[in-house]
């Protein structure tokens, strides 16, 4: 019976040693980068710095930004700077111009140890930031040194508040503000009537990125109920409101409304819209919005 045993075993040994192999087989293992060659092009193309010289920096200069390109996740377990940006590096080539507009900007970034944050300094210079370096290191070089660390459960934890979705207030908004017009049709009317008002309501940075239509007013969303009647007198004047994808312009044609103008619609989709149907948009001069 032992004897039966051993042999059954033998065979159970044998039979997923085989299937083992075969599948071993039947993969074929990638060649290409690994990590460390991203990690290695990125310091050709980024400077880094020490932890220690990162804390000076931190100590006497507040208009450096250090970047964190972690994880929430990784907050609790290691800790995290208490002056920091969170940009997180799936995020970063997406975000970063909106939440640091000025290219000038000094910029350390820092993750766990230093590897993503080389790869996300590197990034940042491909994108036209002159001023980046990467602290070597990282969080944990940070600790080691004795620096101060923050920690909380509380960061990046999402307690979802339940009202009013952004859908439900766009549902609400174009109820009043109708279903817009096409960027065709626009031109159309901006054309037929050189009285018309494009009213673009996006920030400086969008136009900055997407350029604006030649003529238009330019007055970012949260001033236009302050300002509008500076600009707009009449309250029969043909208005058209964008914005980047045209949703803000569905906000902004409501409360238009509600302020009593009224021959107020929107462009569907916005400048991108705009852009995408080849109608002509001209650059942005700073400063031109201000009132």
């Amino acid at each position: 019976m032992r004897r039966a045993k051993i042999v059954l075993s033998s065979l159970i040994i044998t039979t997923l040693c085989f299937f083992s192999i075969s599948l071993f087989a039947q993969v074929e293992i990638p060649r290409g980068k690994s990590g460390s060659d991203y990690v290695n092009e990125a310091k050709r193309i980024v400077g880094s710095i020490s932890v220690k010289e990162a804390k000076e920096i931190y100590d006497r200069d507040k208009t450096t930004i250090f970047v964190d390109v972690r994880p929430y996740t990784e907050y609790a377990k290691y800790g995290y700077l208490l002056r920091r940006l969170d940009l997180p590096a799936g995020r970063l080539i997406f975000d970063a111009r909106f939440r640091i507009p000025h290219k000038d900007t000094p910029i350390i970034t820092y993750c766990k140890k230093g590897k993503r944050a080389a790869i996300a300094a590197a990034q940042l210079v491909q994108m036209g930031y002159t001023n980046v370096r990467y602290m070597k290191g990282g969080i944990l070089g940070w600790k080691r040194a004795g620096y101060p660390i923050m920690y909380s459960s509380l960061v990046g934890t999402i307690d979802m508040p339940q009202g009013k979705t952004p859908e439900e207030f766009l549902k609400e908004a174009e109820a009043v503000a109708g279903e817009g017009i096409t960027p065709l049709e626009a031109k159309e009317r901006i054309d037929k009537d050189p009285n018309t008002v494009i009213l673009d309501v996006a920030t400086p940075i969008e136009h900055t990125l997407l350029g604006k239509i030649e003529g238009s007013l330019l007055l970012e969303q949260g001033r236009v109920p302050f300002n509008i009647k500076k600009k707009v007198h009449d309250a029969r004047t043909p208005i058209i409101v964008t914005c980047s994808t045209g949703k803000r312009a569905i906000l902004v044609a409501k409360m238009l409304k509600e302020m009593g103008y009224k021959n107020v619609t929107y462009i569907r989709g916005g400048l991108k819209a705009w852009k995408k149907a080849g109608l002509p948009t001209v650059g942005y001069v700073k400063g031109e919005e201000e009132l």
